[in-house]
């Protein structure tokens, strides 16, 4: 028959092998603290003792081998991804770049050659220049003038920026010709060619009112006719339409 002392040292001893059992750091600290209470050499407590010390140490040291490969798997990724953003990136983009240019696709080529960042700034240059210049040929101005003045001085950007500037403003004094010669506005349009110096050069102005006094002629609207053509007297055979309306008027 067990006293009552020896009842809770065996409730004891029953409860930390239930902790010990549990094989966690925090059950296993628990159950050693329980042991270390019981009388010295009660059944194999000093063993168990030993053991769970071991086991508690051995939980540490995986807890921080844990994080340490945590960590390192961390920064194998943050390494991945540097890698990738700074070299790998760009070179493909630069890849695709050049692969447009020979293309002749500069508008992609400098939508590549910007991905890349500044390991393209001078392709990107040249991409934006040989842009601009494909623009200038499809008539689209305005877009050029933006490319050559993004590019600055580089090789004769700043002359085709005055180009581009100075077509704009033909372009835009072109349309107020051709609207006053639609609304019928001749006296107007006919000042605009004169007093316009971007205009006084233009064969498209002349060429504009030459179309206009043709047509006004078809239609036996001789004095506007002879008006127009009396403006452009050495523009094609003006001369000799002035001289078929002499007769007419």
């Amino acid at each position: 028959m067990l006293t009552d002392n020896e009842t809770g040292i065996a409730e004891k001893y029953g409860e930390a092998l239930k902790l010990i059992a549990q094989d966690t750091t925090e059950s296993l600290e628990k159950g050693l603290a329980i042991l270390k209470e019981l009388p010295a050499g009660y059944k194999d407590s000093e063993n168990l003792i030993s053991e769970v010390i071991v086991k508690i140490e051995a939980n540490k040291n995986q807890k921080t081998t844990n994080k340490v490969i945590r960590y390192g798997g961390i920064l194998l990724a943050i390494c991945i991804a540097a890698f990738l953003f700074f070299v790998y990136f760009p070179n493909q983009q630069i890849k695709n770049g050049d692969k447009f240019m020979d293309q002749g696709d500069f508008a992609q080529a400098v939508e590549a050659y910007k991905m890349a960042g500044h390991k393209a700034e001078a392709k990107l240059q040249d991409a934006r220049y040989q842009y601009a210049l494909s623009l200038m040929v499809d008539g689209d101005f305005d877009k050029a003038a933006e490319l050559f003045a993004e590019v600055g001085d580089y090789q004769d950007a700043v002359d085709m920026l005055a180009v581009c500037n100075l077509q704009k403003e033909l372009r835009e004094k072109l349309s107020k010709v051709e609207t006053a010669l639609i609304d019928g506005n001749f006296d107007e349009a006919i000042k605009l060619v004169k007093d316009e110096e971007v205009l006084k050069s233009s064969t498209e102005a002349y060429e504009l009112i030459y179309k206009k006094a043709v047509e006004l002629f078809e239609s036996k609207q001789y004095k506007d006719a002879y008006k127009l053509f009396m403006s452009i007297p050495d523009y094609a055979d003006s001369k000799q339409y002035v001289t078929k309306l002499l007769s007419l008027i």
